[in-house]
């Protein structure tokens, strides 16, 4: 039963406090993941290291570094891979001072005290202060693949299924090409439980001149070449190309600054592109995430249920997944796309968040009898400061779309060594529980010989739901719940009154 400790001391002498701090400081310690902004506030100490995780690598910095937000200088004392770019050659790279920029790390942790284990090391002994500090962030199971030549970040699995109502299948593309061994990691890393229901690879073998992408609803899609966006534009007719027209990391993103700063700011944003017409069926491909600042209004909004909360998680939990929906493409939370037809705007899906830990690359097929002449015009919208785009692009449908073949866990360990298999080979309702931070299961594959004359793309296909633990600063406000529930638009309101309220510390150079 998990045990929620404050920071006082509870009849301990001082030379006792010292004693078991000093024996327990390095079985006691765990990486907690933050938002990196809180840095440059002093929301969280510096007097911590620094894990900083990016697509290319992953470094640890000893404290005390410096700040430049966003940019951070200090000690190497471990790194994988090569992290932005960085390439330590050198025996004697440990050490070595070196700058990164944090707004582009993937996840950002500091190594501090993790109350869990100090509980269990500390049984019969009294315990003295020990710090709980738990960000906002919401998330989902932390993805790391290792092909063999180390382990890497790739994504969250099934983002944005926050309760049980809502579970859903999600195709995570790793970076995977050939055949062999394949590792894989799941990990918690932030304060909810995980539950999952099924987990196994989808490898897809296609032609060398087309590519394999994954649908928002679990599905794959084989495509030819990308073709640019001829002109995009903001949903303000500002020129946006520059942003949107190639994978850069060069995003169109919301200005919260200056929109929190309008009198009556804008409760939806986006935009639009305009594309040369392409032979076939088209896809409409969207490189994106979902923002650390979505994240945020969406652990303030859990706050504003107070000690209600529990009881109203275990209601989302129950509640028709239609309702819980309907809700989230009214706010914005998931983003919606449309493409013009006929003179009228006409759906083609709607995009769930995808995690702050990376981007993701989406398709949206058109409808099947699409016919339209002339030039392609898409749009897509969601809440104020939830959604930052990286590329747009159109392909077509190719000719041949081959099944994908399925690959099932060699093995799947739990941290105590038992075996985690039963509970993931079928999507049965028997879940595979992370309940705490730290915990993680790890997998092994063995993905097929890959054909001649032949392109793979493997996606890691998952499905389950998580629930978030009671906020650690509840505000309970039931103003605003049911502001909630009764006002369109309400969502992204709360998180620009939010950023007001606090604009002073939240804003930065990187301000998400």
């Amino acid at each position: 039963m998990r045990t929620r400790l404050h920071a006082t001391l509870i009849g301990l002498g001082h030379a006792c406090l010292v004693l078991a701090l000093v024996l327990g400081q390095l079985a006691c310690h765990s990486w907690y993941p933050i938002h990196p902004e809180d840095l440059q506030t002093g929301r969280q100490d510096r007097d911590h290291n620094l894990e900083l995780t990016y697509s290319d690598g992953r470094v640890v910095l000893l404290e005390p570094y410096a700040m430049d937000y966003p940019k951070v200088t200090g000690r190497v004392v471990e790194v994988t891979g090569t992290p932005m770019g960085w390439d330590p050659q050198q025996p004697g790279h440990l050490w070595q001072s070196v700058s990164f920029d944090l707004e582009k790390a993937q996840v950002v942790r500091l190594w501090k005290i993790n109350p869990w284990k100090a509980v269990a090391l500390s049984a019969g002994i009294p315990v003295g202060i020990v710090m709980i500090l738990i960000a906002t962030k919401q998330s989902c199971p932390f993805i790391y693949v290792d092909e063999g030549s180390g382990e890497r970040l790739v994504g969250e699995g099934y983002p944005s299924a926050i309760c049980r109502s809502i579970q859903r299948e999600d195709l995570l593309q790793l970076p995977v090409r050939g055949g062999g061994d394949l590792k894989l990691r799941l990990a918690n890393l932030v304060d909810e439980t995980q539950y999952t229901d099924r987990l196994d690879l989808l490898s897809v073998d296609h032609a060398r001149d087309t590519r394999a992408l994954a649908t928002m609803n679990a599905q794959v899609v084989v495509v030819g070449p990308p073709q640019a966006p001829l002109a995009a534009r903001d949903l303000e007719g500002q020129d946006c190309l520059a942003q949107v027209e190639a994978v850069d990391q060069v995003v169109w993103k919301t200005d919260l600054q200056r929109v929190a700063l309008q009198a009556k700011p804008p409760l939806r944003e986006g935009l639009s592109a305009t594309f040369a017409p392409i032979p076939g069926r088209p896809v409409l491909e969207v490189q994106l995430r979902s923002t650390r600042w979505l994240e945020t209004v969406t652990g303030r909004y859990f706050a504003a249920m107070g000690e209600d909360f529990p009881a109203l998680l275990e209601r989302m939990n129950t509640t028709d997944a239609k309702d819980i929906q309907a809700w989230r493409h009214q706010e914005g939370i998931d983003l919606r796309a449309e493409v013009r037809q006929g003179g009228r705007w006409r759906p083609l899906g709607y995009l769930y968040p995808s995690g702050a830990a990376g981007y993701r690359r989406i398709a949206l097929p058109f409808p099947a009898d699409w016919q339209e002449a002339g030039p392609i015009q898409v749009r897509l919208s969601g809440g104020t400061g939830f959604w930052w785009v990286d590329a747009l692009a159109l392909s077509a449908l190719a000719p041949d779309q081959p099944a994908g073949q399925r690959v099932a866990i060699l093995s799947a360990k739990g941290q105590d060594g038992s075996d985690q298999r039963p509970l993931l080979e079928a999507a049965d309702g028997r879940y595979q529980i992370l309940s705490q931070p730290g915990e993680e299961v790890d997998l092994r594959f063995k993905l097929p010989p890959l054909p001649e004359a032949q392109e793979r793309t493997v996606f890691l296909r998952i499905q389950g739901y998580y629930n978030p633990h009671a906020p650690a600063m509840p505000r309970k406000s039931l103003l605003t719940l049911f502001r909630m529930q009764t006002q369109e638009g309400a969502f992204a309101r709360f998180g620009l009154d939010y950023y007001r309220e606090h604009r002073d510390v939240l804003h930065s150079p990187g301000a998400p």
